[in-house]
């Protein structure tokens, strides 16, 4: 649409709207994209709470573990033991997010709780790690983050 131009409050702010440099987009958007606007059937979002863990690090006997909760009875409660090849509680809180996201539902938007390694990978450096194709720690379950994520319609907001 056309915005009017007939008093200067207006012309100002046309002027301002059209100031703003459109060269750079958001590498977060250009790595996710956007989502489709939420449906007026869907209530409030559901809530994942994720957890890693991890034990003997320093030993032969090293074992990592990933939890997903979302509330009681859920059929998306889930613990799992976490796979390699190099197995850390870094590894554990990245890999219980992807089990988290990895069979809910696509169209409900979620509320999703997991670690700041996590929150900042996903985020603060997921442009950088995208350049050089995730070939940082944990990237092998980042890459799979991203692709699911990419096609969700729901929105998802990470705390």
């Amino acid at each position: 649409p056309v915005l009017p131009s007939e008093t200067e409050l207006d012309r100002l702010y046309i002027e301002t709207i059209n100031s703003v440099s459109k060269e750079r987009e958001d590498p977060l958007v250009k790595l996710y994209g956007y989502t489709a606007s939420v449906p007026p059937n869907v209530s409030a979002p559901a809530r994942i709470f994720t957890a890693g863990i991890c034990m003997n690090q320093s030993t032969s006997f090293i074992k990592a573990g990933s939890g997903v909760f979302c509330g009681t009875g859920s059929i998306h409660n889930k613990s799992i033991r976490v796979p390699g090849p190099s197995i850390s509680e870094d590894r554990a809180h990245a890999y219980a997010l992807w089990r988290a996201i990895l069979d809910f539902p696509l169209d409900r938007p979620v509320i999703v709780y997991t670690s700041s390694y996590v929150l900042h990978a996903l985020t603060t450096y997921a442009d950088r790690n995208c350049r050089v194709n995730w070939s940082c720690a944990n990237g092998d379950i980042f890459k799979n983050i991203i692709a699911k994520i990419q096609l969700r319609t729901a929105w998802m907001h990470l705390s």
